[in-house]
């Protein structure tokens, strides 16, 4: 009688087992399934915690999106201190042997968001560089909103340089249409920089979809500080004007650009002319405008 009651009990007790081994197979199954993408989803916040640390922005809270572009060592008002990769070796560290990037701008373009940041080389005190090359280095990220998250379409460390005398540029959103009503929305950088009594100022436009150069425009620059008032020969100068054209043949679009060329020998000579830029597919013509006048 006592085997037959031990017979049981071991029974039951395998039998326990074996159901317990079984829902543990089925729990790494659907871990299985949903890390490959399959459509049967599993409800463990840990596999959901984990795709969030890789592929998604939780707010935009300054602070959630320094902590995640750049897993800084640490954030001091507003600023992210981190350490140079490959990725950002083009980027100036500070004196302080860390980058110091803040955010500049964010951009609601309704369903997704432009995020720009600026680097500034600064001293041990945090003072900013102040020189003529001293400039700011800028990075670039792009979301899409999903649910209560931001999805992580795109980043890079280093989209361009720009400024001086320890300021950047001015960044706006512009768009060129074409006849289909097709808009390419770009970021416009616009700078400044003088020096031994020459100036200069720049307009560069970047693809807000791959972060490519659209167009790099000489918009101003003059030697006028360098000549004596008296010195005719000496003085030349060229402005240059950006005009979106939206009703080109091409279909596509198209900008035009308007030079003026000014110089003077006994009397003043000015030239004017202007040349159209059909957007390619990657850029304005690039090179068209570098004829000049």
């Amino acid at each position: 009688m006592k085997k037959i009651i031990l017979l049981a009990i071991t029974a039951i007790f395998v039998f326990i087992s074996s159901c317990e081994k079984k829902s543990d197979l089925n729990k790494i199954d659907s871990l299985s399934l949903h890390n490959t993408g399959d459509s049967i989803k599993s409800s463990t916040a840990a596999v959901i915690t984990n795709e969030e640390s890789i592929r998604f922005l939780k707010s935009l809270s300054k602070t959630d999106i320094l902590t995640k572009f750049f897993n800084p060592y640490k954030i001091i008002n507003d600023t992210a201190l981190w350490k140079q990769d490959l990725e950002s070796i083009e980027i100036k560290l500070s004196d302080d042997d860390y980058i110091h990037s803040v955010i500049d701008t964010v951009f609601n373009l309704g369903t997704s968001h432009i995020i720009l940041f600026a680097t500034y080389e600064t001293f041990l005190n945090g003072e900013i560089h102040y020189c003529h090359p001293c400039n700011v280095d800028y990075s670039i990220a792009s979301v899409i909103k999903e649910g209560n998250h931001y999805r992580i379409k795109s980043f890079k460390k280093h989209l361009t340089t720009k400024g001086t005398m320890g300021q950047g540029a001015y960044v706006t959103i512009v768009e060129f249409n074409n006849l289909n009503e097709n808009t390419l929305t770009c970021l416009k950088f616009e700078d400044e920089w003088f020096g031994g009594g020459a100036m200069m100022s720049a307009q560069e436009y970047f693809n807000t979809e791959d972060f490519s150069s659209l167009l790099y425009l000489e918009t101003h620059n003059s030697n006028e500080g360098m000549c004596d008032e008296t010195d005719f020969k000496c003085i030349n100068k060229t402005e240059r004007e950006l005009i979106p054209f939206n009703k080109h043949p091409s279909q596509k679009p198209a900008i035009i650009i308007k030079y003026k060329h000014t110089y003077f020998d006994k009397k003043l000579i000015i030239i004017e002319k202007s040349d159209t830029l059909i957007y390619d597919g990657y850029h304005f013509n690039k090179d068209v405008y570098y004829e000049g006048v």
